[in-house]
């Protein structure tokens, strides 16, 4: 069984990146929030360098590759002794390179790992054509669903390729996985919170409704991706993992309304009965009153 490890994340937002280098002083706490996550990343990573790590929403990145021969040098220059024991440690130019190009740029760079590999296919050019050009499709429970099995099977294609028990996805906190994952009973998932929050006001907190879960419609977007793994998802419709189970409190307010039906229902029944009954005797009252007013009218004649 393949283990796939989930490595909740805070990145970048478009905003943050697009204002590097200059950041303006309200966005630095978003910054800082941002940093300590992939710190905490890298970290987690540094003590299994031997599991292939896979980066969301990002090309496949190695040592010294895409033209980051530079971005290298940099790294190294900035970390000449690796990451600072404690993140209170770093100085601000770190920070800052952990808040804009995160753990995904420095596990590589470091050659801490050989890469991080792409969270999608390469084999089509399906990816960018269905969610980032497709604005209607975007932030919507049904593509985090879609992306989310994506990335599960590039793993378990990772995995296969490397020949490893386990493979580590660093994703946004907004993914969960776990419904998602009910579609491979070959996998096993393991969701670790290395998120931190981001202040407030600086941001719009929004849920995110996820529909249920459908492993046939999923299998077959992996097969328009162009996956060929002998993969046997559960033939079955999934319901959204954040409806849960009944909870005791539930459960002791449906035993109590049962309750109150069944006595319910039993109090009718008496007083159905006792009204039957009392129209019984009230008849028999009175055929024995008119029995009685019979005899005394014939002793009257008599």
């Amino acid at each position: 069984m393949t283990k796939i490890i989930i490595l909740q994340q805070t990145h970048a937002s478009k905003t943050l990146r697009k204002s590097y280098p200059n950041i303006p002083d309200f966005l630095l706490p978003a910054l800082e929030a941002v940093a300590e996550s992939q710190f905490k990343l890298i970290k987690f990573v540094q003590n299994k360098k031997n599991i292939p790590v896979i980066a969301e929403n990002s090309p496949s990145i190695r040592h010294g590759d895409m033209n980051h021969g530079n971005h290298v040098a940099y790294v190294t220059h900035l970390f000449p002794n690796g990451l600072t024991e404690t993140f209170a440690q770093l100085n601000a130019e770190q920070v800052k390179y952990l808040g804009i190009y995160g753990a995904k740029f420095y596990l590589p760079h470091q050659s801490i790992i050989d890469q991080t590999y792409s969270d999608y296919s390469d084999k089509t050019g399906l990816f960018d054509n269905k969610y980032k050009k497709d604005t209607s499709f975007k932030n919507t429970g049904k593509i985090h669903q879609e992306r989310e099995y994506l990335s599960l099977l590039q793993a378990m294609q990772v995995a296969k390729d490397t020949k490893s028990e386990a493979v580590i996805l660093m994703y946004g906190r907004n993914h969960k996985f776990i419904d998602v994952a009910k579609c491979f009973p070959s996998i096993q998932v393991t969701v670790k919170d290395l998120s931190v929050d981001i202040p407030k006001y600086l941001y719009i907190e929004r849920s995110i409704a996820r529909p249920l879960v459908s492993c046939n419609q999923l299998e077959n977007l992996g097969k328009i991706f162009g996956y060929t793994l002998p993969l046997a998802p559960a033939k079955q419709e999934i319901a959204p993992h954040h409806l849960p189970d009944p909870s005791p409190k539930t459960q002791s307010m449906t035993d109590s309304a049962s309750n109150l039906v069944m006595y319910g229902t039993l109090a009718l029944g008496g007083l159905l009965l006792a009204g039957l009954f009392g129209r019984c005797c009230s008849r028999r009252k009175s055929h024995v009153n008119k029995r009685k007013n019979h005899t005394d009218s014939r002793q009257l004649r008599l």
